[in-house]
């Protein structure tokens, strides 16, 4: 599989970032369970390096900080598409 753009990107929401962990403005998902255990193939930003998330870093970009109850990003929707 040739990866030719992310899935999904995430926009780190400026009001929550005393509660963001990961520190990034941006992060793209280019696949999931990339691994066979989890893991989402990502980068941060403009940076064309891979890295993983996975476990509680993952759950913190897709439902929120799980300690302080804060959802420090949001979907970017794609060309043609509405935000939710």
């Amino acid at each position: 599989m040739k990866l030719t753009e992310p899935i999904l990107t995430f926009e780190m929401i400026p009001e929550s970032s005393e509660h963001n962990v990961l520190g990034f403005e941006h992060i793209h998902i280019w696949c999931f369970n990339y691994d066979g255990k989890g893991a989402a193939l990502v980068t941060y930003d403009d940076k064309d390096e891979f890295d993983s998330l996975h476990g509680r870093d993952l759950d913190g970009l897709l439902f929120g900080n799980l300690e302080s109850d804060v959802l420090c990003y949001r979907p970017v929707p794609k060309i043609g598409q509405k935000r939710a």
